[in-house]
């Protein structure tokens, strides 16, 4: 799998700007504007059997190209481990609070369903 943005104003397959092969076996990928930067997540999962990957990095705001970080620093990029096959986020926000929570599944097993607040 390759990390690739879009332009906004331009999603096609013709489009994409690739980036470098950031993250093997990505699953799910969000972002979210926070003060001056965008934080994104991705989830990687190496199967049935070995725990997954939650990566949080920020990004200074997307323009055109790839966002302005060097993933090659490990101390740029926030990694959790959670149990195999972890898949879909989903970003949520409470309508009278204004909480925010990520929302993340597994895909093997029995699956489960993590919600965890952001912010």
């Amino acid at each position: 799998n390759n990390l690739l943005w879009f332009d906004k104003n331009d999603v096609s397959l013709s489009s994409p700007l690739p980036c470098k092969h950031y993250f093997p076996e990505m699953q799910g990928a969000v972002s979210l504007n926070w003060e001056d930067t965008t934080v994104v997540w991705t989830s990687s999962s190496y199967g049935a059997v070995s725990n997954s990957h939650l990566h949080t990095f920020r990004a200074t705001p997307f323009g055109k190209g790839c966002p302005n970080i060097d993933l090659e620093e490990a101390t740029k990029v926030n990694t959790n481990l959670f149990p195999p096959g972890l898949e879909d986020l989903h970003i949520e926000e409470a309508t009278r609070s204004k909480a925010r929570f990520m929302w993340m599944q597994t895909e093997f097993g029995v699956r489960q369903v993590f919600a965890v607040s952001i912010g």
